[in-house]
């Protein structure tokens, strides 16, 4: 009896050992399942466990698509089609898959995209294949047509988890009439909607209608990568509405030939722009803006016609004649003013003017109004003003004057980014980087300096003069279209019923024809003789730029920066348009006047426009 116990005792301990590790196993085994169903149960997308447990859902964005941006006549000036990139990843495919069909893709490639040749693609591909290259664009900015032919090519067919293929598709945005108007137009990227988005021009300006409405689709990882499933929470994007210019793709060529040409003539020219303006309804029938980069390229780079604020020089006078006319110090273009045989002294100051007013031109020391218009002489504009019967005890007068006029209004536009403009008062004694009031403020702002006026601002003013006083707002923008039905629409807004009076209006125009019609008109020998009548003001001013010495200044020994402009209307008894060119010079030591420079692209424009409106 004794050695049977002594022969079962073992047995009991392994048993009992046993049984403690089936329990700790099935304590361990609950306790798992405890862990599972609390990780299932408090589940959150970042939980490295939970991602394994729960399918990956994810809502994706559908982009719209984006609406057109037409002419005045319905003319497409931009649009967007679908465009596909294709990359492929090279570590993906299997040997026997790779080696028996890497020459036939490479032909297929060659044959379809044809941008490169079999030898050139092969390569490409072995390469890729050999540097472990992951992400290898094969093509971009690809047609629907030939993403359908592409999908098809050997290796591709296989997928993107068997033959590593990888598709992206994007909006891409098509400009039909090429860089016309491209600065205008603005510029923007897949249409996506988002503050880190750079969109300029009228694409930015008017993107909340343009971009659409977004939707979103559930997707579903899966052995296949993400796919579309159904959801209540899904909804359709809503394509963007078109909107539709006032630019009327016609004379926006023609002004862009113009001036192509005048910039294409002198490698002196730095930049330059011109506006088109509707004389009865401010809208902007062209606006052009080119420049050279670095490498002499010519291009639309900025919007100068609104973003740069200069010294407008002799332009300016047509406001200096109108305050004296409105004001009752002048009633006629026959007023007399003395020439002091050019020279004219003011708080100490001498100003030269014997090129334009000397003894030998005007020997009985007077010159009238009309032919110092006409001639843009300096020194009696500047005497007009600082005459003390006129403004010369009150400059705060004029320039309350100049204010009324509309010439500093900061001009509600359809583009971002205008720059205001600015005038020097006498208040303004301190030292900016705009400058200050000092004893030659005054006559400086006869000729246009000691102000900053945009192209814009200037066309705006000579519209007024053209519209018999009347002020319009300048407008790029005239409807919003929903499938060619009209949605919204802006009309031609008055800014200023009256800047002055009809008959001070019709002064103005009539001297503004003798610089174009009269041979002592600064004009005159580039624009008589055009097909149709044209009345304008020739302008020429000094630039601040930096100079050899690192500082900044007019004159550096000689080499000067101008900006020469020419604004006008046309035809001359009966306006329908007004027009202003600018061009900006580099620094050098040539001669640069506004009606050489500018005077010229403003004639080949008003010709081809008014033979246009003949046809």
């Amino acid at each position: 009896m004794a050695e049977d116990r002594n022969r079962l005792e073992p047995l009991d301990r392994s048993s009992i050992v046993m049984a403690w590790l089936w329990g700790l196993f099935i304590l361990a085994g609950v306790a798992l399942c405890v862990l599972l169903l609390w990780k299932v149960v408090s589940y959150r997308e970042d939980s490295k466990f939970g991602r394994y447990l729960v399918p990956q859902n994810r809502y994706a964005p559908i982009t719209p698509v984006r609406g057109d941006i037409l002419d005045c006549r319905n003319r497409i000036m931009a649009t967007s089609t679908l465009a596909y990139e294709v990359r492929l990843d090279c570590t993906v495919p299997e040997d026997s898959l790779w080696n028996n069909n890497v020459s036939r893709l490479a032909y297929r490639l060659a044959t379809e995209l044809g941008d490169r040749t079999f030898e050139e693609y092969e390569a490409i591909l072995r390469r890729g294949r050999s540097n472990g290259n992951r992400y290898l664009l094969i093509g971009k900015d690809l047609t629907q047509l030939q993403i359908n032919s592409i999908r098809k090519m050997p290796i591709f067919s296989s997928g993107r988890y068997h033959g590593g293929y990888l598709e992206e598709r994007s909006q891409k945005r098509l400009y039909p009439y090429g860089s016309s108007a491209r600065r205008t137009i603005g510029y923007v990227r897949d249409n996506v909607d988002s503050a880190n988005s750079r969109m300029i021009g009228l694409e930015g300006n008017y993107n909340d209608y343009l971009h659409g409405k977004d939707g979103r689709q559930l997707m579903r990882r899966s052995d296949f990568g993400m796919i579309p499933v159904t959801d209540k929470g899904n909804t359709r994007a809503v394509s963007g509405v078109d909107v539709r210019t006032t630019i009327d793709v016609d004379i926006q060529n023609i002004a862009d030939e113009a001036l192509r040409k005048a910039i294409g003539r002198s490698e002196l020219i730095e930049k330059s722009c011109v506006i088109v303006m509707e004389t009865k309804t401010g809208a902007i029938r062209a606006m052009v803006n080119l420049g050279r980069d670095r490498e002499g390229n010519i291009g639309e780079w900025d919007n100068y016609a609104v973003r740069t604020a200069e010294a407008p020089g002799s332009i300016f006078k047509g406001a200096v004649v109108m305050a004296l006319l409105e004001d009752g110090y002048i009633t006629s273009l026959e007023h007399e003013i003395p020439t002091y045989g050019g020279h004219w002294k003011y708080n100490g100051i001498n100003y030269d003017d014997t090129k334009h007013v000397g003894k030998q031109r005007f020997p009985n020391g007077k010159v009238k109004l009309r032919e110092a218009f006409e001639m843009s002489a300096n020194n009696p504009f500047r005497q007009l003003i600082c005459d003390t019967s006129h403004y010369g005890t009150n400059p705060a007068r004029f320039i309350e004057r100049i204010k009324g006029f509309g010439l500093i209004d900061t001009l509600d536009f359809d583009l971002k980014g205008c720059t205001p403009p600015f005038i020097l008062e006498p208040s303004m004694k301190k030292r900016t980087a705009k400058g200050f009031w000092d004893g030659g403020t005054f006559p400086r702002l006869a000729i246009g300096y000691g102000m900053e006026l945009s192209p814009l601002n200037l066309v705006t003013f000579y519209n007024a003069i053209a519209n018999d006083g009347v002020m319009m707002r300048p407008y790029l923008v005239e409807a919003i279209q929903e499938e060619g039905r009209e949605i919204e629409s802006f009309k031609p807004e008055v800014l200023h019923r009256h800047i002055c009076s009809k008959a001070t209006a019709d002064t103005l125009k009539k001297v503004m024809s003798m610089v174009t019609s009269d041979k002592g008109g600064t004009a005159y020998w580039q624009l008589h003789g055009a097909v149709c009548p044209i009345a304008g003001k020739t302008g020429t001013a000094q630039r601040v730029f930096r100079m050899s010495n690192g500082r900044y200044g007019y004159n550096d020994n000689g080499v000067e920066s101008q900006q020469g402009s020419f604004v006008g209307f046309f035809p001359v008894d009966d306006p329908e348009y007004t027009a202003i060119v600018v061009i900006w010079s580099k620094p050098s030591a040539s001669n640069f006047f506004g009606a050489s420079y500018a005077a010229p692209p403003f004639r080949e424009i008003a010709d081809k426009i008014y033979c246009l409106n003949d046809d």
